[in-house]
């Protein structure tokens, strides 16, 4: 039996991209799953929310960024 790992994907946010993020990471979802992967939708407001996701959620594997903007693109998310 081949598991695929899970694999949280982090979209929203607070940038005036939010949408185009919420839209974008969408799309991403569907195709991880559409390849068999368990993703975690991780819609947020801010990124701070991420911690208390990543407390609370199972531990994905990995973390598919699509937040745009500021924390997204400028190294907040990812220094977290």
């Amino acid at each position: 039996m081949n598991i695929q790992p899970t694999i949280a994907v982090v979209r929203g946010g607070s940038a005036s991209e939010r949408n185009v993020s919420i839209n974008s990471g969408a799309a991403v979802i569907e195709g991880l799953q559409t390849a068999g992967y368990t993703v975690l939708d991780w819609l947020i407001n801010d990124i701070i929310d991420v911690v208390d996701l990543v407390k609370q959620a199972p531990q994905p594997l990995l973390v598919f960024n699509v937040v745009h903007g500021r924390g997204g693109e400028d190294g907040q998310l990812q220094a977290l």
